[in-house]
């Protein structure tokens, strides 16, 4: 959570269980407390979907934004369904808030402020975290396939990677505002600093690139 005082896990099913587990559960929440400040199991929220693959917390820390699969089974083995849906969940009991089932693909979630993006192949969906069933915004990237996308901890902007550039979102008119290529390798993750001001790229050569986003 942004606060840091608590964290919460989304599990994945491998052949029908959940591997090193004694619950049978999708969301596992944990919070820190006590003068020794440790970790206890807070919550469980028990399913019998395939698992979450994606999860990020809403800034206030009470909400959190998910990707869930359901399984099918393939003989004997148990896979993810073909369309996953997104969910929002209060951050203490687990309960689900809202849902909503849509096409895949579904890469990567992140939220900014109070939109929850989710990064597909050359595009990114944008719905409001307030109310899931309002159809989402589709932003063309109209590049390669993207390879990281990571969000303004202050919602003013989204960042997405494609091979060695990246691109700067502006979170009101979902436009691009600048876009910073460097010879330095594909880019594989992003990162942005908790006042919005900082942000960092790792490249598949080992390179991390820092610069300023204003």
């Amino acid at each position: 959570s942004p606060s840091g005082d608590r964290i919460v896990c989304g599990c994945e099913f491998v052949d029908g269980r959940l591997p090193n587990r004694d619950i049978d559960a999708q969301l596992v929440s944990f919070t820190r407390g006590g003068k020794q400040k440790h970790w206890t199991r807070s919550a469980v929220l028990e399913s019998d979907g395939f698992g979450v693959t994606d999860l990020a917390f809403f800034p206030n820390g009470k909400r959190f934004a998910s990707i869930e699969w359901s399984k099918r089974k393939v003989r004997k083995y148990y896979l993810p369904g073909d369309s996953p849906t997104l969910r929002v969940h209060d951050a203490k009991s687990l309960d689900e808030l809202d849902a909503t089932t849509f096409k895949q693909p579904a890469s990567a979630l992140v939220v900014c402020g109070n939109k929850v993006v989710v990064r597909g192949e050359k595009s990114f969906r944008v719905w409001d975290g307030d109310d899931l069933s309002a159809p989402p915004v589709e932003v063309k990237t109209g590049k390669a396939p993207g390879a990281a996308v990571v969000a303004d901890p202050q919602g003013r902007f989204v960042l997405t990677a494609t091979s060695n550039a990246v691109s700067v979102w502006d979170a009101n008119s979902w436009s691009a505002t600048k876009t910073y290529e460097w010879a330095s390798g594909k880019i594989n993750c992003l990162a942005v600093s908790p006042d919005g001001l900082l942000a960092a790229a790792g490249t598949a050569t080992g390179k991390v690139i820092v610069w300023d986003i204003e």
